[in-house]
This record gives structure tokens, C-alpha cells and sequence, in this order.
């Protein structure tokens, strides 16, 4: 009979959330736990914006990638690297680091696509928007179908893959 968690091994659930309840196991413990993870995040962060000696690092445009040790998990793209990559291991306005925290993610690719040779002729005929927005992130991960980019969660708890039905052939997207 599959346990709450579905098909996942509860004894690694109960010894994840066992750790997080001692290490938050009181006041000045959880000031010291959040501390930790701040800085951790800010460090990540600002390594993936490339920002070192006070330098500015990437900014505009980018499609990026994060894996877990077993592949592909998420493909994103952003206008506004310089905000978007700071933000996505705090997961203030991004879901991945709520979901799958920074400390487990094995590597983070980043794309500054209109610094590419073969983008600098689209970059100069079509505004980065226009282009973000055909950089579909569900697209590019789709070769790999291991990466949630291409799914999301319904209020029931269950998962959708977008731009499909329920009997599971794919919609094509309006144009």
C-alpha cells in the first residue's frame, strides 16, 4: 500500500524532516539554521550571476538549467538574469528552491543566449522578449522528460504535464 508520500521511501522522509526539526529544534537554532541557508543561498546566487570583486556579472537575457545528481530537472528562462539568478536559490519568487533545496542540486547551467555567435543576427532583428518567450522552457527540456519544467501541480496535490489531456496525447499550443 503506497505510504503518503506516494511511492517514496518514508524512512528518508521521517530522516530529512527529523534533521530539519533538530536543526530548527529551537529559538536561537532556527535563527542559526536560517543564517546558514541565507548565506549559503547568497553565495550560490551571486556565483551564478557570475558577480565576484564587486563586478556586475550576467545580466539580461539567459536560459538556465538545474540538475540533481540523476539528470535534468528544470529549465527556465529569464529577461533579467542579474534579479532572477540571485532569487533562484532563496526561492523568494521561484518554486524550484522550495521544492528541491539548492544544497541537493548538482550543477546549474547558464546561457547568456544573445552573447551566442549564432543569436547575434536574431538579437538584432527581434526584442529579447519577443525571443524569451519562444525559448519555452517545457520545449527545451522535453528531449530529457525528466525535468519538471514541463509539469505542474494541481490544488490536489497531482501532477500535470502542460499542454496535455487527460488522456495523454500532447495539444499543440495555439500560435
Amino acid at each position: 500500500m503506497p505510504n503518503h508520500l506516494g511511492s517514496y521511501d518514508e524512512e528518508a522522509f521521517l530522516a530529512w524532516r527529523g534533521a530539519l526539526q533538530q536543526l530548527t529544534s529551537g529559538r536561537e537554532a532556527a535563527r542559526s539554521w536560517r543564517r546558514s541557508r541565507y548565506r549559503f543561498a547568497h553565495r550560490l546566487g551571486e556565483a551564478l550571476v557570475g558577480a565576484r570583486h564587486g563586478g556586475d556579472g550576467i545580466k539580461g537575457p539567459v536560459v538556465y538549467g538545474v540538475w540533481l545528481r540523476w539528470g535534468l530537472l528544470y529549465v527556465g528562462q529569464t529577461l533579467e538574469a542579474e534579479r532572477r539568478l540571485r532569487d533562484l536559490p532563496v526561492g523568494e519568487s521561484h518554486h524550484l528552491a522550495n521544492t528541491f533545496p539548492p544544497e541537493i542540486w548538482h550543477k546549474v547551467l547558464v546561457v547568456a543566449w544573445p552573447k551566442l555567435a549564432e543569436a547575434q543576427p536574431l538579437a538584432e532583428k527581434v526584442a529579447p522578449d519577443v525571443v524569451g518567450l519562444a525559448l519555452d522552457p517545457a520545449a527545451l527540456a522535453q528531449p530529457t522528460r525528466s525535468s519538471i519544467s514541463s509539469r505542474r501541480c494541481t490544488r490536489f496535490g497531482t501532477r500535470l504535464r502542460l499542454n496535455q489531456p487527460a488522456n495523454g496525447t500532447c495539444l499543440r499550443r495555439a500560435a
